[in-house]
């Protein structure tokens, strides 16, 4: 039977200690001694730089580094195959078992550790986007109809915008690594969130103050669907055409500058009312759709750089 030293991490050099730490993470080992089935075989595979040749890859940089290559066997960039994870279940001792354990998990990609593959941050931002688009759907059907049922329908959409988000932020506080940076994840986010929060708020308030819908609040809620648009084609394109993630961010833009025209041309048309009740209470609904095209603009803003941030 094969027999298993115990060897105190102290025994060993820097090298060997980060190599069994990482080792010990992955097989959830003991904190205090290391289980090594065959020392001298640990150091053929911790110090030994066997040449490059058939069967072996040039440089291996996931926990072990071979200077001239590794053998397949044991090389960290292999993937694991059904086979070898089989033989973990098979009859074998104890050390040999862990040997093999370690065998399997080194040849895992390291970035799994700290990005779990299942954490698909774009996915949920795109689900919010598409939320989005959705809810300025259900807003622009209001404005040809004026049916003041759909104040529901847009309420259920924002709901679920609101639990894509609380989602997405929960994942992003259990992620040690993110492929993009926290902070501009966050942060564009919250923009579409705003964004669709902005229209739930202006039909909500239009049905309080029984305001019938106009050809200003028509064209305003048309602006914000293509600016959703572009926003999903940016997100869509963002990691594999960043230039073509680029172009639809700054159409975008280009597209709230369009809003803020419109919004004041329908200001200065309000004001040639008499009616003093009705200049605020519509007022208030125009700049609501303003503010949401603000939120389109701030989340264009944050693709481009994380663009920039990803060249």
């Amino acid at each position: 039977m094969q027999s298993t030293a115990l060897t105190p991490l102290g025994a060993l050099t820097d090298d060997e200690r980060c190599s069994l730490r990482e080792a010990q993470h992955l097989a959830s080992l003991p904190a205090a001694l290391v289980a090594v089935p065959d020392p001298r075989a640990w150091a053929v595979r911790t110090r030994t730089r066997p040449r490059a040749g058939p069967g072996r890859h040039e440089s291996c940089l996931s926990g072990f580094v071979f200077g001239g290559g590794c053998p397949a066997s044991v090389c960290p960039l292999r993937p694991a195959s059904h086979a070898m994870a089989r033989e973990l279940h098979g009859p074998a001792t104890a050390s040999a078992r862990l040997d093999r354990s370690i065998d399997v998990r080194m040849r895992r990609p390291l970035r799994h550790i700290f990005i779990p593959p299942d954490k698909n941050f774009m996915g949920y931002l795109v689900q919010q986007v598409q939320l989005v688009q959705e809810g300025l759907k259900v807003l622009a059907d209001f404005m040809d109809s004026g049916d003041f049922v759909l104040v529901d329908a847009l309420r259920a959409v924002e709901r679920e915008g609101d639990q894509t988000r609380r989602i997405l932020v929960e994942e992003l506080n259990g992620t040690f690594v993110t492929p993009i940076d926290r902070e501009d994840l966050h942060a564009l986010s919250r923009a579409l969130d705003d964004l669709l929060d902005y229209g739930y708020r202006t039909i909500k308030e239009m049905a309080v103050y029984k305001l019938e819908p106009n050809t200003y609040l028509r064209r305003m809620v048309a602006l914000l669907q293509d600016m959703a648009r572009e926003l999903e084609d940016a997100l869509a394109q963002m990691l594999r055409h960043p230039t073509v993630a680029s172009d639809h961010a700054v159409r975008a833009k280009t597209l709230e500058n369009r809003m803020e025209d419109l919004y004041h041309e329908a200001v200065a048309d309000l004001l040639e009312s008499d009616d003093i009740k009705y200049i605020i209470k519509l007022r208030e609904i125009y700049r609501h759709l303003s503010n949401s095209a603000d939120r389109g603009d701030r989340a264009a803003d944050l693709l481009l750089d994380i663009v920039v941030k990803q060249a």
